[in-house]
């Protein structure tokens, strides 16, 4: 049967706008269709309680047929309302799929949903449930070479449903590693890689859109934020399938570009009885790229205070040495004194005058508001006793101290 044949689809031509693509949709053309839906609506309602699909079949193609090209050209409360009837057609098709309707029938109904498809006509809030439908009897040898058909004769480059629909079916088919080569013809057109990943993904076709997300961010085919957003949901694939060699390469990766805590713990975690191996391999990755920040972080977060200690001894840097000191207070109060006096007699060396005093005041103020007064005034007599000739030093250095103490430095 036709669409002229179909007598739902007269009952809804007669109160549509004959020239549909030009045509104002008034509020009195809007209240007429209205009211027609809703009569339909009740006899696709009085079908469905009867199991007669065939009816359902006529009603709800008719529905959607008429109304999808409504969509686009409505807003606001009337598109819901088209929307609306759209996706209670689509429900229809698929309890007539799922009921004991006559093969013939659904064999019609998948060529229906098939052939809307192809032209692209699906609105994004049907997208995903038109892809699965019609992807999920891929293991129909007939259809599957249908849809493949459907997407080789498709223009370069294909719509995204018709796309994300062959995608979807290679995945079924249980063929990941042929949507990798369809999409590498898509690998200028990041968006679309993107919204083929994410489809997968929703339609829970997970060793397709691994594959597809892992190349892709190899190939830095996507946005750092985009690339961002695909690692997260990589991530959340392998943890649901506990997959923790590719969860250990995942948080590895980030960790390395971003030195983040929480990371950090994931991969720790992750790694389990595999982790000193696991971090002895971050410290060889970050020593290559030296990144000392990220060095130093880890080695702190393991509490690892001896390798620590010696990174702070090799590289001298003071700013280094006051984000660590507080783990060597407890414990170890001679190395962070023996540093500050190495470090601040190798500034003084090189800077001289009010600035160099002034620097120095700065520095050790931190020491004191952690309490640690003792050290400091250790640290400021070194530091006299090896530059005698600054003879202002003691004296500008004491105004760090309350009164009581300044006369132990003069």
């Amino acid at each position: 049967m036709t669409d002229t044949e179909n007598p739902y689809v007269l009952v809804l031509d007669s109160v549509l706008p004959k020239q549909r693509a030009t045509a104002k949709f008034g509020e009195p053309e809007f209240r007429r269709l209205r009211k027609a839906l809703d009569g339909l609506e009740e006899q696709l309602d009085s079908a469905t309680l009867n199991l007669d699909f065939r009816t359902m079949y006529l009603i709800s193609t008719a529905i959607f047929t008429s109304l999808q090209h409504l969509l686009v050209k409505t807003d606001g409360n009337r598109r819901a309302t088209i929307l609306h009837f759209c996706q209670k057609a689509f429900a229809s098709w698929e309890q007539i799929d799922k009921g004991s309707s006559s093969p013939e029938l659904r064999e019609k109904l998948w060529e229906t949903i098939y052939a809307i498809g192809l032209k692209d006509q699906f609105p994004a809030e049907i997208y995903r449930d038109a892809i699965r439908f019609l992807s999920s009897s891929a293991t129909d040898e007939s259809k599957f070479l249908q849809i493949t058909q459907g997407f080789d004769q498709a223009p370069y480059p294909a719509s995204n449903f018709v796309l994300q629909m062959f995608l979807a079916t290679l995945a079924v088919r249980k063929r990941p590693e042929a949507t990798v080569r369809v999409l590498e013809d898509y690998r200028e057109r990041p968006e679309m890689l993107s919204d083929a990943f994410l489809q997968l993904y929703y339609l829970k076709l997970w060793d397709a859109a691994t594959l597809i997300g892992e190349h892709f961010i190899e190939k830095n085919a996507f946005s750092p934020g985009t690339t961002r957003e695909i690692e997260n949901v990589l991530l959340f694939m392998a943890e649901q399938q506990g997959d923790y060699a590719r969860q250990i390469r995942l948080l590895r990766h980030r960790f390395l570009l971003s030195g983040h805590q929480d990371l950090f713990n994931k991969l720790k975690i992750a790694s389990g009885t595999q982790w000193p191996k696991e971090k002895e391999r971050l410290l060889v990755d970050l020593e290559k790229k030296g990144d000392i920040a990220k060095i130093a972080s880890l080695l702190a977060s393991e509490n690892d205070l001896d390798q620590l200690a010696f990174l702070l001894e090799t590289r001298g840097d003071m700013n280094l040495l006051q984000r660590y000191e507080h783990l060597f207070l407890a414990t170890q109060k001679e190395f962070v004194q023996k540093m500050y006096i190495q470090l601040l007699s190798q500034y003084l060396k090189d800077h001289f005058g009010t600035p160099a005093t002034q620097h120095l005041r700065l520095r050790l103020s931190d020491l004191v508001f952690k309490g640690e007064t003792e050290m400091a005034v250790q640290i400021i007599r070194a530091l006299t006793t090896q530059f005698p000739e600054r003879l202002g030093l003691a004296s500008e250095l004491a105004e760090l101290f309350p009164k009581s103490r300044r006369k132990e430095l003069k």
